[in-house]
């Protein structure tokens, strides 16, 4: 098995230390498996770089230049995937930025999660304590990252457009802050020792086989981070009638947030600040029958829940 971590990847220009790796496919041939052609890649299970369960350059997608990582499979999820299954190993017991862009074009899925010790194969996974989290994104919009069984964040992504999504891992505070286009999204603990791995695995939903596109890698090493939440409550909602019409009553364990509705294609299609949230409050709503999420946001903190138009 190669696993070739980073550190040995580092490129020095005199005294000065570059960033640990960047990668935008673009100095690759279309078709090349990324496991064949670049050493910090490798397949799930042993002796796979070339083959079906191996990522092919691509020229369908692109965010920068004209190439990226393609993911694919036949296989409907969310829990049957593949064959394709790759690992980018990291290896860096230290604070470290893990970002890059990921599109899952419309009437598609994805997934990728990141490990806290580098491991493939066998029945390395989630139950072994060593991933740090797993990302899904869903057909219908919704994505979700999980931890040990546990929801951390619940939102919408929008489908075929470019998502930069960027991992703050501070080893000795245990703790890893999430941003999706620059903007803050969640804080989940970290008790790993490294930052093992990113896997990039072709897991669909129940709807539709798995496709996305992987570009713009950039990995570094960081700077400390401060708990954003500490001692400070979670935000607590609750809300009523659901279904709704054309009003919903609404209560939260705090008085002032920015209030977000957002269709299941991750547009906002209601927003408002209010200051009357602590002793409970009608929010009017001007809304067409479906599926909505609707977010309380109060600085880093933020919920998510699901609400339904039915007139």
């Amino acid at each position: 098995m190669k696993k070739f971590l980073l550190p040995a990847l580092m490129l020095v220009v005199g005294s000065v230390q570059a960033q640990l790796l960047t990668e935008d496919f673009e100095s690759y041939n279309v078709g090349d498996y990324i496991g064949v052609v670049a050493t910090a890649w490798e397949t799930w299970n042993a002796n796979g770089e070339g083959t079906e369960e191996d990522a092919p350059i691509t020229d369908e997608a692109a965010q920068s230049g004209n190439q990226s990582l393609k993911i694919s499979g036949d296989l409907l999820g969310p829990t049957t995937g593949g064959p394709l299954d790759v690992m980018l190993a990291i290896g860096v017991p230290d604070t470290v930025e893990v970002t890059f862009s990921i599109l899952v074009p419309d009437s598609s899925a994805g997934y990728y999660n990141m490990q806290e010790a580098y491991g493939t194969g066998g029945s390395w996974g989630a139950d072994d304590g060593q991933w740090a989290f797993s990302c899904f994104f869903n057909s219908d919009g919704t994505m979700q990252i999980t931890r040990e069984g546990v929801t951390h964040l619940d939102t919408t992504y929008t489908p075929g457009e470019w998502l930069k999504v960027t991992h703050f891992v501070d080893i000795n505070a245990g703790l890893l802050h999430l941003y999706h286009n620059d903007e803050y999204m969640a804080q989940l603990p970290y008790d790993g020792a490294t930052v093992g791995g990113i896997n990039f695995y072709a897991l669909g939903d129940a709807s539709v086989p798995p496709l996305y596109y992987v570009d713009d890698i950039y990995i570094d090493y960081g700077m400390p981070l401060t708990d954003g939440l500490g001692d400070l409550m979670p935000i607590e909602c609750q809300f009523g009638p659901n279904p709704a019409q054309d009003f919903i009553w609404l209560q939260a364990n705090l008085q002032d947030a920015q209030i977000r509705v957002l269709g299941l294609d991750g547009k906002v299609v209601m927003q408002e600040r209010r200051h009357d949230l602590a002793m409970g409050t009608d929010l009017q709503l001007n809304l067409e029958n479906g599926i909505y999420l609707l977010e309380l946001i109060n600085g880093s903190k933020r919920v998510t829940r699901r609400l339904v138009i039915q007139k």
